[in-house]
């Protein structure tokens, strides 16, 4: 599923609320604001930590974001690394990287 369309480069957005869509149409199928989920990216380790792509947005990774003006925010947690399950629990606190 995808996470958001939106850029991680600027802090707007960095601390808004983030769901999951649970279908094609939001307002049908409904929004994962907090759970287990499986994504279509590969989480390779079970407990690490999981945030926004910024290189890829709308994706999830388990590398934090290093780059001048990126914002480091968790997600969630990698529950099933097999399965690329992932507990979606975004956190309110993010920085911004300033090199």
């Amino acid at each position: 599923q995808a996470l958001s369309s939106r850029k991680i480069y600027s802090t707007l957005g960095s601390d808004e609320l983030l769901a999951i869509a649970l279908g094609a149409n939001p307002a049908v199928d409904g929004m994962l604001l907090r759970g287990l989920v499986r994504v279509s990216q590969t989480l390779g380790t079970t407990g690490a930590a999981v945030y926004l792509d910024p290189s890829f947005p709308g994706h999830a990774t388990q590398t934090a974001p290093t780059g001048n003006n990126q914002i480091v925010r968790i997600i969630g947690y990698c529950t099933d690394s097999g399965t690329n399950q992932m507990y979606f629990n975004p956190s309110a606190a993010f920085v911004k990287i300033t090199a």
